[in-house]
């Protein structure tokens, strides 16, 4: 979620001081009008414009910058925008959006410790802000810092205790931080607040697969593909789930269905290969490792089969 994206228009208004001359005036409503059209390169052409002109107050001008930088980490220029978020926070030390936008951009660039800096900078002048708080959260997940992440997201859900993208959100964290029983914890309760969505009946199962609890892990699967019967995510999970209590030929007939609904999928031919090899099928097991080598996959364990087999150095 980018701050003040096509709201240009509020922009102009929002500090009165210092009026600019009519043309630019109108560059800064053509900018708006381009970006609600969706051509961000015109509103970037015409901000620059603005920006450049000289004529706006130094409050104002925080504004422009902004919100050109806003166009940019759109762009996918996450360096130049920074330099515009930088300029506008060196005019407006506290505007709010220019650190969370800023916060964005750190994102991109891989720079999270900054962007961490940013978003909690603005939750000190926005305690309250839930996008702050879930992007916050995002990049606590990013630098590997799983723990302060879900003390984020109990503070979010503090906040919004019926929001269950929340709660489905901290399961995930909890999940990849090792908690699965609170991770099962909290996809049970995401269920309940969000309704029966096949993504959160696939959670739940692979928590379930990695705490051994089978029976109810294929219930969950099961539970996915009758909502979403051509779900791949759902097949793979529950093959992966069969070949994990050594049924290989459940396994493969998922990863078969698999890979009829997307013969492209790499990852489906690699996850069968390894049925295949577990099951003794030796030549379908090579067949499919290669084919996902040639599918592009890139996995340490495939380049070890890959090597067994002669294929690579």
């Amino acid at each position: 979620m980018l701050r003040r994206i096509v709201l240009l228009a509020t922009a102009v208004f929002l500090w009165a001081a210092a009026p600019a001359m009519a043309d630019v005036e109108a560059d800064i409503n053509a900018a708006y009008a381009a970006a609600d059209a969706g051509d961000l390169a015109e509103a970037r052409r015409l901000l620059t414009l603005v920006v450049d002109s000289g004529e706006l107050s130094p409050d104002r001008q925080a504004v422009m910058l902004e919100a050109r930088g806003v166009l940019l980490v759109l762009l996918n220029e996450p360096a130049a925008a920074l330099e515009d978020l930088d300029a506008a926070l060196a005019l407006a030390p506290q505007y709010s959006d220019a650190l969370y936008n800023r916060g964005l951009a750190y994102i991109d660039l891989g720079r999270y410790d900054a962007a961490i800096a940013d978003f909690q900078a603005v939750l000190a002048l926005e305690p309250t802000a839930m996008d702050a708080l879930e992007r916050l959260a995002a990049s606590f997940v990013a630098a590997g810092r799983p723990e302060e992440a879900i003390a984020v997201y109990d503070r979010a859900i503090a906040l919004a205790p019926e929001d269950g993208m929340l709660v489905y959100g901290r399961g995930d964290v909890l999940y990849a931080a090792g908690d699965l029983t609170g991770a099962i914890v909290d996809y049970s309760t995401a269920i309940t607040m969000l309704g029966e969505e096949p993504e959160l009946f696939i959670a739940r199962g692979d928590a379930r697969t990695d705490a051994e609890d089978f029976d109810n892990a294929l219930l969950d699967y099961n539970k996915a593909l009758s909502l979403r019967p051509k779900s791949i995510s759902a097949l793979l999970s529950r093959g992966y789930m069969f070949g994990k209590q050594g049924f290989f030929e459940f396994a493969i007939q998922d990863f078969d269905t698999a890979i009829d609904l997307e013969p492209d999928f790499g990852w489906a031919y690699f996850v069968r290969g390894q049925a295949h090899a577990a099951a003794g099928h030796d030549e379908e097991a090579e067949a499919d490792f290669m084919q996902a080598y040639v599918l592009g996959v890139e996995s340490a364990q495939l380049d070890e089969r890959l090597r067994a087999m002669g294929v690579i150095d």
